[in-house]
């Protein structure tokens, strides 16, 4: 052929072709690469999913959105496959129409719009569904003989050959490097024993021992088969691998609930329960944490809610509570389980403690104590319960003052779900729900607790304190009402802060002294009501602070403590508690002087004041007989001491204000204590 006639034949071709394309784009065909794409990823490989539908495009909803649907995209966009499908607008929410819902691809289409879906959806762009894709080929691994191209026997390409590998030691540690080399993100079962069918040829590893931080399994430590020679291939190990678990790859089924139901996770393509052996409340948050509550109630297993069908595919979880998936819970390398084990959950919503009732009482104001979950009732168990926890009941209830917290099913036994256990309050609760508790764990219908009410409003307030036996009202022995009786305070862990807030309750701005010796010549008649009160200072009242249970200690009256406020409330706009330069303003000098009382510790010594400097050095001044000693660090480590011999008596709180501002700029955070013997003396 000349050169002119075969120049003329190329122009034709692509003429053609040219007039091809043209008719194709005019009819609306577009290739399917062209109709789908990821947005807002980090990276080409990942994003939200948007898709070109009757020339429109939207987003896809995430109902149903699994493993097998993140496939065809993949594929469609000319990856090998997909890693993750997200749901919940992982990659942000889309503003463009919604345009495909509930999508259920067999994971062999090759473009999303071939799968079955609905056109109509009932979602909102805060289920946007998304991908992550891979472009990882591996060359040195293969999986064979599973059902999908996320499972099967393991089979590795070592000294120009491949073979299989044997299943001694074969865990899920090893099966999780396998599964990253081949580019997904967990493995969800580790078998032996040729679980998906013997290999033929070499088996090239044995013993292998992977760390979990290898990047291929060849990088494992193992043993070359050639040394051993007790395995066979009806000892290959096999994988289950997968992308993870989104939020749409776990359901509760079962009780038709949201709330609680059968632990169901979608992994590859198919629903499969998990296995209640040690199951517990941490599993539990887990999963309910995943489907989007605020934490699990309960944890229950032996197919309460009904059995499931198909593969089990979790066992002998061991998740400490913070995990975000199952998967990353420490498990079981296969499970060995019946569906008669199937576990489940009880989840909590913020707001559950909707519902509160008294059962079997002779009235209204008397029973046994039930609360509401979801659409479930469930008793409470008497471990710890004491008239605190009753009168928060009573107060929720609209009675009055609560007159017994009995237990032992003393109203009779209820039936169902225990909700909660050990339940802790300090009595000012307005809801049974803002009390610590537990999840019930280890009790019985025959320890369900139980209320008695008062029909009237309560003639005392719940731990209200007052001072008794002082020489003034400002001051004395620290009582509080518990049980409709006044009972004492015990010293245990008592301080300055635990009688400010006293000082405070009862109208004065804070205490002057409290107790730091016991009278064992104190006789007092009575209960001690408290020990171990640990007040921050905030509360305005001594019943909020934490403390130890309400009449649970050891303590004698010789141990009663004792406080002294100041003997009047202060009336000027001067703040009760000088913690910053700021809150100096509007203050008097005796102001000054009543506020000097936060408590400043430097190398084991009381200061009067101390400065924090901009390099977090701090210096302090501290009284040394009848002298002030500055004492200043100079190195890391390092301190030089500065004697100032001024006399108490010819210093005042002003001079010592200045002293300290020689030392650095105005302005830093100070914070203050003046020794209660040294407030006259200022």
């Amino acid at each position: 052929m000349a050169p002119s006639t075969l120049i003329a034949a190329i122009f034709l071709v692509m003429y053609l072709t040219c007039l091809t394309s043209l008719a194709s784009h005019a009819s609306g065909q577009s290739t399917s690469s062209n109709t789908i794409r990821l947005v807002n990823g980090s990276n080409d490989l990942q994003g939200r999913v948007e898709v070109l539908i009757d020339g429109i495009w939207g987003t896809v909803c995430d109902d149903y959105w699994n493993l097998n649907d993140a496939h065809v995209v993949c594929r469609q966009l000319g990856y090998v496959r997909g890693l993750s499908a997200t749901g919940s607008a992982q990659f942000g929410r889309g503003t463009i129409p919604i345009v495909l819902d509930d999508v259920k691809c067999k994971g062999s289409e090759k473009q999303l719009q071939d799968c079955p879906a609905n056109r109509e959806n009932n979602c909102n762009h805060g289920e946007d569904a998304g991908v992550k894709c891979t472009t990882i080929t591996s060359s040195e691994i293969v999986l064979v003989g599973g059902s999908s191209e996320e499972e099967g026997r393991v089979e590795v390409f070592v000294n120009n050959a491949w073979g299989t590998v044997c299943g001694d030691d074969w865990d899920l540690t090893d099966a999780t490097v396998v599964c990253r080399q081949l580019g997904y993100n967990y493995a969800v079962s580790a078998f032996g024993w040729a679980h998906f069918g013997e290999g033929k040829g070499e088996i090239a590893l044995e013993n292998v021992n992977c760390s979990g931080q290898e990047s291929r399994l060849q990088d494992c430590r193992s043993s070359p088969y050639k040394y051993m020679y007790h395995c066979g291939h009806w000892r290959d190990a096999g994988v289950i691998c997968t992308g993870g678990l989104g939020t749409s790859d776990v359901r509760l089924a079962g009780d038709n609930s949201s709330v609680h139901g059968r632990v169901e996770v979608f992994i590859n393509g198919v629903w499969g329960t998990v296995c209640d052996d040690d199951w517990d409340l941490n599993d539990a948050r887990v999963v309910c944490r995943q489907l989007g509550f605020v934490d699990a109630l309960s944890a229950v297993g032996s197919a309460e809610f009904g059995q499931g069908s198909g593969d089990v595919f979790l066992d002998n979880l061991a998740c400490d509570g913070t995990e975000r998936t199952l998967l990353d819970c420490p498990r079981a390398a296969r499970p060995y389980c019946r569906h008669s084990r199937d576990a489940g959950v009880i989840c909590l919503r913020a707001t559950e403690h909707s519902g509160m009732r008294l059962v079997g009482g002779s009235s209204a104001l008397e029973g046994r104590v039930e609360v509401k979950f979801g659409n479930l009732w469930g008793t409470i168990c008497d471990d710890d319960w004491d008239l605190a926890d009753a009168t928060v009941v009573c107060r929720q209830l609209g009675y009055g003052e609560a007159l017994s917290a009995p237990g032992g099913a003393t109203f009779g036994e209820g039936t169902g779900l225990i909700a909660m256990d050990e339940v802790d309050c300090k009595g000012t609760e307005d809801n049974l729900s803002d009390c610590a508790y537990h999840a019930m764990e280890d009790c019985q219908h025959s320890e369900d607790a139980g209320v008695s009410c008062s029909g009237m409003q309560p003639a005392y307030k719940f731990g209200q304190v007052r001072l008794v036996d002082g020489s003034s009202e400002y001051e004395g022995y620290v009582e509080v009402n518990y049980n409709r009786q006044w009972g004492t305070v015990c010293d245990v862990g008592w301080d300055k802060l635990d009688a400010d807030v006293v000082c405070e309750e009862l109208g004065f701005d804070f205490a002057i002294f409290t107790s730091e010796s016991r009278d064992y010549n104190r006789s007092a008649g009575g209960p001690v009501w408290l020990s171990n009160v640990r007040c921050s200072g905030t509360e305005d009242r001594l019943a909020k602070c934490y403390h130890g249970k309400w009449d649970d200690n050891y303590c004698s009256h010789a141990q009663d403590v004792w406080v002294k406020c100041n003997s009047a409330p202060s009336t000027s706009t001067c703040k009760s508690k000088i913690k910053a330069l700021n809150d100096l303003k509007n203050c008097s000098h005796q102001d000054l002087l009543n506020h000097l009382r936060h408590l400043c510790m430097f190398t084991g010594v009381l200061c009067l004041a101390h400065k924090v400097l901009a390099d977090n050095s701090v210096f302090c001044i501290f009284r040394n007989g009848d002298s002030f000693t500055v004492l200043m660090p100079y190195l890391p480590g390092g301190t030089f001491q500065v004697n100032s011999h001024f006399n108490v008596s010819e210093m005042d709180f002003f001079q010592v204000w200045t002293l300290l501002d020689t030392f650095g700029p105005f302005g830093h955070l100070w914070t203050f204590w003046t020794p209660l013997d040294l407030l006259d003396t200022f």
